[in-house]
């Protein structure tokens, strides 16, 4: 339905009861990119198929009811970003 998505829309940042974002099926296998303010979303259960880029360790810390956590493609750099987000 949305193999060509690159970015996930602003307008996602709107959906405040949203529990559920599952991407691990996307066109470009853990590619697509998320909207900076996702750290909003702190009702979000279930997150998969993320691309681990910049500061994503930072927002996904405010997470606190995340449950489920799929992270494609991490590299070296942003990998010790999630053992200390701080």
């Amino acid at each position: 339905m949305c193999g060509n998505l690159k970015k996930l829309p602003n307008e996602v940042l709107n959906m405040q009861q949203l529990r559920h974002i599952e991407m691990s099926r996307s066109f470009d296998d853990g590619q697509i990119r998320l909207p900076s303010g996702i750290r909003i979303l702190v009702n979000l259960h279930t997150f998969c198929g993320l691309y681990a880029g910049d500061g994503i360790a930072r927002e996904l810390s405010s997470l606190t009811q995340l449950r489920i956590l799929g992270i494609k493609r991490v590299c070296d750099d942003h990998g010790v970003s999630f053992l200390n987000p701080s």
